[in-house]
């Protein structure tokens, strides 16, 4: 019989496939030469059959590596007289690591892995590489980079040397990135945003005459009447509406003419705007803005967090309105999101807790010693404000709304109504918050009782967003960082991060600190019912614990 092609023997008798990578495909594997896989047989017959099946199979694999090659080489640039910006240039840098990276994912996909015996040495060469390549960046020799360059940008002149940079720190991510997952890392490949020329979408004419059906805005108007969403729901959901209808060019759009295209084109110019609009920025259309955020490294981008639980979030909240009315058929939102990475999503972009040691620091600032009222804290809002947040878990909003009228008493208990509240997050935000101990030790009913009539921190003031704590909440931010020292990472919602570690810390029932906190039910279950007795939840809040926090020197108001 004759020996089939790509089949090899080891010493000790193992058969392997073993096969030359083509040259037009080094690159993708890395520089490996050849394919090398076990059959994991001892026995010649079965090894001739293994090795046919793995003969086609690197055949398909050949083949939908071209592919992806013919589809990534329609992303670079053609020959053009027209120079390309210095920004388009760096964004190519990002688009040619997002080829590496996805050529590393359809290598991996696909079955192209490395043999055990070969792993440890590909791991040494991988990182030889990547120490190379990050001297040459230390030094500034940027030689390493020009071919990609070239091929990514079809300039062969005139680089500026800030462009040379990105490419080197591209190719270093990339290199990283890859390194990191043959050690079993799990890192998505990244979105580049597209360019100008790629925001632009075809839309189906939209004048008045030519409308056909209910249009997003006609729908929307209805969800609000029928829904009556709480609080600035309905404000924020119509902005994100203006800007999703900004981004297609037209003022209104027919429901059925919206496609997944659309919804991933305005993913897409989210993730190039601002987290906050700089005065410079205000007034400007949303492509405007992303126009002015070239280069702008100074400038912080919406976050994913942001962008799909609030801009997408309120298009797939109007769709799946229209689809359960039969308004129309599909929701071209469902599904769409911007890709965090898991090591991203360890890493957190959520606000830290403040630990016991931070809250043994933030009761000391001079607003506990020194008797300090910055204007910015409002008055008492700033005494008080943190201990409750500290000591009920209520979310800020929620604090800056209580009247005196709000604090009641029943069988015996202490307590906060927010049933009443003008604006609630939810039907779960609508509840009774027993007043912990330590804040009745503190004087907090003394100070409820000197209040006349009206809202306990009457300093308030509601800003542009219509809420009550939007300045007080910028103030805490640059007052705890003056005096604590922290990041933006904490901030006056980490007291609610905080009580949460203190309720577990006295072993609250999971489904009573749901409730003390304002939370959704776990359960179908637990949503049943008019919710726990008022002594119930005054056992739950007493239990809210500390251990280590020492608010001894505080004197009772």
């Amino acid at each position: 019989m004759t020996k089939p092609a790509y089949l090899f023997r080891s010493k000790t008798g193992l058969f392997y496939f073993r096969r030359k990578v083509p040259a037009d495909l080094l690159t993708v594997y890395g520089g490996r030469k050849q394919i090398k896989r076990s059959l994991q047989t001892h026995d010649p017959q079965e090894a001739y059959e293994l090795v046919r099946i793995e003969a086609v199979r690197s055949d398909q694999e050949f083949t939908e590596h071209r592919k992806i090659i013919k589809r990534d080489n329609s992303r670079r640039p053609s020959e053009s007289s027209t120079p390309m910006s210095v920004p388009e240039m760096k964004r190519r840098a990002l688009l040619m690591k997002q080829h590496m990276l996805e050529v590393d994912d359809e290598l991996r996909v696909s079955g192209g892995f490395i043999e055990d015996e070969d792993h440890e040495g590909y791991l040494l060469r991988s990182q030889e590489q990547l120490d190379d390549i990050k001297q040459a960046y230390a030094r500034g020799d940027v030689d390493a980079v020009k071919s990609h360059i070239r091929e990514w940008t079809k300039n062969e002149s005139d680089i500026p040397y800030e462009v040379s940079l990105e490419y080197m720190k591209a190719l270093i991510e990339a290199t990283e990135i890859q390194l990191a997952r043959k050690q079993g890392e799990i890192i998505l490949t990244p979105e580049v945003p597209p360019s100008e020329d790629e925001i632009q979408v075809e839309v189906p004419d939209q004048t008045p005459d030519k409308i056909k059906g209910n249009t997003l805005r006609s729908v929307f108007k209805k969800y609000v009447e029928e829904r009556q969403p709480k609080g600035n729901t309905a404000r924020d959901y119509l902005a994100h509406i203006h800007r999703f209808t900004q981004v297609l060019g037209v003022d209104d759009i027919a429901l059925d003419d919206v496609t997944p295209t659309h919804i991933r084109t305005f993913k897409d110019v989210l993730v190039q705007l601002p987290a906050r609009v700089p005065s410079e920025m205000k007034g400007m259309t949303v492509l405007e803005m992303v126009k002015a955020m070239k280069g702008r490294d100074d400038i912080a981008p919406l976050s994913a967090k942001t962008i799909n639980d609030k801009a997408l979030s309120a298009l797939r909240a109007v769709y799946g309105y229209a689809v359960r009315n039969g308004y129309c058929d599909h929701n071209p939102a469902q599904g769409i999101k911007v890709e965090v990475s898991l090591r991203k999503q360890k890493a957190g972009s959520d606000r830290l807790p403040y630990s016991v040691e931070d809250m043994n620091k933030i009761f000391r600032f001079p607003v506990y010693t020194e008797n300090d009222r910055p204007i910015g804290g409002k008055g008492e809002a700033a005494y008080w404000l943190p201990l409750l947040a500290a000591f009920t878990g209520a979310r800020l909003e929620e604090l800056g709304q209580i009247t005196k009228d709000n604090v009641r008493k029943e069988r015996g208990v202490h307590y906060i109504d927010l049933r009443e509240l003008d604006e609630a997050k939810t039907e779960n935000s609508k509840r009774r918050i027993p007043i912990h101990p330590e804040l009745i030790k503190l004087g907090f009913l003394t100070y409820v009782k000197s209040i006349k009539s009206g809202r306990i921190f009457p300093d308030l003031q509601r800003g542009k967003d219509g809420k009550l704590t939007s300045s007080f909440s910028k103030w805490w931010g640059r007052y705890a960082r003056q005096h604590g020292g922290w990041g933006k990472e904490k901030v006056f919602h980490s007291f609610r991060h905080a009580a949460k570690d203190g309720f577990r810390e006295g072993d609250v029932a999971e489904d009573l600190r749901d409730e003390l906190m304002g939370h959704a039910p776990r359960t179908v279950g637990e949503s049943y019912g008019s919710g726990s007795s008022i002594k119930r939840l005054s056992e739950g809040m007493s239990r809210l614990t500390y251990p280590g926090l020492d608010l001894s020197h505080l004197t009772k108001w």
